[in-house]
């Protein structure tokens, strides 16, 4: 058997706003609703580095600044609501999206 080396086209990025309430990606479309689609359990890296967690689940940055661009930063709560901060904590965890386009 002969392995194929398929080209890629890989991004690696953080969700955006429009991303996160996208229902073809099986969230709610109303970002300040609960949505456990959007809940994210703490992985043991983000436990040892002290990210913030509430019962196993922890906060994740989107890549969106708010509606208003007053350069807040927009973050899923750990019941999955996406709400405004207006200051970077950096307590708070990332969630990258892995996309890979086969040429």
């Amino acid at each position: 058997t002969t392995l194929v080396e398929k080209n890629t086209n890989d991004r690696i990025y953080l969700l955006s706003v429009e991303e996160a309430i996208n229902t073809i990606y099986g969230f709610d479309s109303n970002q300040y609703a609960k949505d456990s689609a959007r809940e994210a359990n703490a992985t043991d890296y983000a436990i040892a580095r002290f990210c913030s967690i509430d019962e196993g689940k922890g906060r994740w940055w989107l890549r969106s600044p708010d509606e208003d661009s007053h350069g807040f930063v927009i973050v899923v709560d750990v019941n999955g609501s996406a709400r405004i901060l207006t200051s970077v904590e950096c307590r708070d965890g990332v969630r990258a999206v892995l996309e890979i386009n086969y040429e």
